[in-house]
């Protein structure tokens, strides 16, 4: 028995450690801005199912389901349903700087809330879409987290040069 261990397991594990980055940076940007404990808390307990998710990957070709594999089938559906939740919930709209983003935000949560519970409910039937739901649900998930990044690097930019400027007025002519 082989473990699934190419390019798509490598990109899931970079995936995962660019996801708890940006978890950190999100929540340490984001504080005093309104940013939703429920959402964040979503968001923290979902990178650990992704963590998990990566340390158990699923067998390839094999007939009979293996411990791995199953602690993976069984971490996937709720790790991505907090995913979704946590996209819906993640809302740090109180600071004019994240209007745009909260409205993608709740825009892709609803969109991965569904397709999450399509996975489900596919995956739950044996059904051979449950492979196109999940690109479809993975997808969404990485367009939001793209998204998130560079709005994490918009609010940065912006915080450093009005830091920039506050430093400037307190120097001595």
């Amino acid at each position: 028995r082989r473990i699934d261990s190419g390019p798509w397991a490598s990109g899931c594990g970079f995936l995962v450690l660019g996801g708890c980055g940006g978890v950190g940076a999100l929540t340490s940007l984001a504080s005093g801005t309104g940013l939703s404990g429920w959402g964040s808390k979503a968001l923290q307990a979902s990178m650990l199912g992704c963590v998990g998710l990566v340390i158990f990957p699923t067998v390839r070709a094999t007939m009979s389901p293996t411990v791995v594999g199953t602690i993976h089938s069984f971490a996937a559906a709720p790790t991505f349903l907090l995913l979704g939740a946590a996209m819906l919930l993640l809302r740090p709209s109180k600071d004019a700087a994240w209007t745009g983003f909260a409205r993608w935000s709740n825009r892709l949560g609803a969109t991965a809330l569904a397709l999450g519970a399509g996975y489900l409910a596919l995956d739950l039937t044996h059904n051979a879409w449950v492979a196109l739901a999940q690109r479809l649900l993975v997808g969404t998930i990485l367009f939001w987290l793209v998204i998130c990044a560079l709005q994490v690097l918009q609010v940065a930019k912006a915080r450093a040069v009005v830091a920039a400027r506050v430093t400037r007025r307190r120097e001595p002519i």
